[in-house]
């Protein structure tokens, strides 16, 4: 299953082309959220780690919470965050102390039904139409390996984006 941190490159990439209109710290809480189910069953050593959470209707309602609660949360952890004003990739990267509800809606919803999506191509215990459908059609498509690959290249390719993204904005206010 690739964890919380792994699911976050495709966010890096995400954020470097939809700016604000994306937020990655509420994608964060989306992805952490989406989690905490199959980690109970972990620390628990139960042989099916995921379950309700791992469902469309279930990413649904872990969206609707990581609106609610993430929004206000990563709002409240922007303003305490004052990056030193001689650093300006940092306080580029930290924006507004606003988030606003469109990034707040597609990070929520792009986390959790990405997470569904993404974990059940390698985890034989997600069934995303449950409880409708006891099927994983994606169950498969690729490898773990594969999957880890594309999701570290995608945060790396992210990563540079942000940077370059910076970087022009940067040279446009010169």
């Amino acid at each position: 299953m690739p964890f919380t941190p792994f699911h976050m490159g495709a966010a890096c990439a995400i954020k470097a082309v939809a700016g604000e209109s994306f937020s990655l710290m509420v994608f964060g809480v989306a992805q952490v959220a989406m989690d905490i189910q199959p980690l109970y069953h972990l620390l628990r050593d139960d042989s099916i780690y995921h379950g309700f959470s791992h469902t469309l209707l279930g990413a649904t309602l872990i969206a609707l919470g990581a609106i609610l609660i993430g929004r206000p949360l990563c709002q409240m952890l922007l303003r305490a965050w004052s990056p030193d004003p001689a650093d300006p990739f940092l306080t580029w990267l930290r924006g507004k102390p606003a988030i606003s509800w469109k990034a707040t809606i597609l990070a929520a919803s792009i986390g959790t039904y990405s997470h569904v999506a993404l974990d059940s191509l390698v985890s034989g215990d997600v069934y995303p139409f449950a409880p409708f459908a006891s099927v994983s059609p994606l169950y498969g498509l690729v490898s773990m390996g594969a999957l880890y690959l594309l999701l570290i290249g995608t945060g790396i390719l992210g990563i540079l984006g942000m940077v370059i993204v910076y970087m022009v904005e940067s040279s446009a206010q010169k």
